[in-house]
This record gives structure tokens, C-alpha cells and sequence, in this order.
């Protein structure tokens, strides 16, 4: 809580591993996760931009958008498939 104790903190770790990116307040961008500590003493977790990124990555398209991840054919009969037996239905 004490800024010049966390400051000395920092400078001691620094001082045995080298020089490290500090942020400091309430926002923070870690491992692709982008962290907010709100006011009411929760957090809040988003990974959009991560998630977005890791999709271009894979070639695909991230503006698309899907009502549910099941397949579009999910529910399509094929008319021409057999028939189960009695014991497998």
C-alpha cells in the first residue's frame, strides 16, 4: 500500500535480476490478460484482444460472430444416412 515500500521492493528485485517493466494503479496488461481492479474490490479479467490476436494468428477471421459454437448442420437430417439399430438409438 505504501508506494515508497513497494518502490524499494522493486529496486531490490532489479538489483539481483535486472531491470523489469513496472506498472503501478489500478490497470495492468500481464501475459495477454488486460487486469482492472475496480473500486468495489473485485477484478475484472478480459482477454479480447488476446483472443483476436491468437485467431489472425491462425489465419481465421475474428469479426465473425457465432449465436452458438455448435456446427450450422447440427440439426440437419440426412435423408440418405442408415438408419440405427434399435440397440445403438
Amino acid at each position: 500500500m505504501d508506494d515508497t515500500v513497494v518502490t524499494d521492493v522493486i529496486e531490490k528485485i532489479e538489483a539481483k535480476f535486472g531491470k523489469m517493466t513496472v506498472t503501478r494503479g489500478k490497470h495492468h496488461l500481464f501475459l495477454g490478460m488486460d487486469i482492472t481492479f475496480n473500486d468495489d474490490a473485485t477484478v475484472t479479467l478480459l482477454m479480447k484482444e488476446y483472443l483476436k490476436e491468437a485467431i489472425a494468428d491462425l489465419g481465421m477471421d475474428a469479426s465473425r460472430v457465432a449465436a452458438t459454437p455448435a456446427k450450422r448442420d447440427l440439426f440437419a437430417i440426412n435423408d440418405n444416412s442408415e438408419h440405427l439399430e434399435n440397440k445403438k438409438k
